[in-house]
Order: structure tokens, then C-alpha cells, then sequence
């Protein structure tokens, strides 16, 4: 199965020079996905030992780690990382950004 069947959230701060997460104070690093043919950003992690990884899951729990200024993005493990899935989102040794959630509105009734 693809692992972009893994799609999930993950709340993270644009900088002047890409993006990072809020959580952790962690850089993500401009990579060229091949799996998404173009550039994009990417996090890695040495393995997924106790609680290491980098970690994405539903809308709602995401939305937990918003910072002021934060934005929400889509994100997927890459194809060739070690991934575990569970019901709320997934956790990776690497993980490549989608690009940006499109912001939620609601109708009126």
C-alpha cells in the first residue's frame, strides 16, 4: 500500500527560511521528494526507538500544538521510512510535507 494512503496533519510554523515545528523547535529541511515529484520539506528521525519519530495524526489532535501564527499542513511518511500507524495517526523515521491543510470553514444553516 502507498504510504500517501497514510496522509495526515501535523501543526507547523513558517519561517523565513521554511518551515518548522513549534513543539520541538525542529527545522525542517528542504528536500526533493520523488515520491511527490518536487521540492518539499522533509524531518527525519534516527529510528523509532521509545518515543522518538516524527509524529502526525488527526485534525483534532493536531490542532492541539497550534501555536499563534501556526498553520496546519498535510504530511506523509516517506515511502522508504520505517512507519508505525495507529488509529489517531501514525508516527515515522521520516515524514514530507504536502503541502498547506486548506483552512476549515463552515457554512450557515
Amino acid at each position: 500500500m502507498s504510504m500517501a494512503s497514510y496522509i495526515a496533519f501535523k501543526a507547523l510554523r513558517i519561517c523565513s527560511d521554511g518551515v518548522y515545528s513549534p513543539q520541538r523547535k525542529t527545522k525542517w529541511d528542504e528536500v526533493y521528494a520523488p515520491s511527490l515529484g518536487r521540492l518539499t520539506y522533509s524531518l527525519s528521525a534516527p529510528s523509532l526507538e521509545g518515543k522518538q519519530g516524527v509524529y502526525a495524526s488527526t485534525f483534532g489532535d493536531a490542532s492541539r500544538y497550534m501555536e499563534e501564527d501556526g498553520r496546519m499542513f498535510l504530511v506523509m511518511p516517506d515511502p522508504d521510512a520505517e512507519t508505525e500507524v495507529g488509529t489517531k495517526g501514525w508516527r515515522t523515521t521520516c515524514a514530507l510535507v504536502i503541502g498547506e491543510a486548506p483552512p476549515c470553514t463552515t457554512s450557515p444553516a
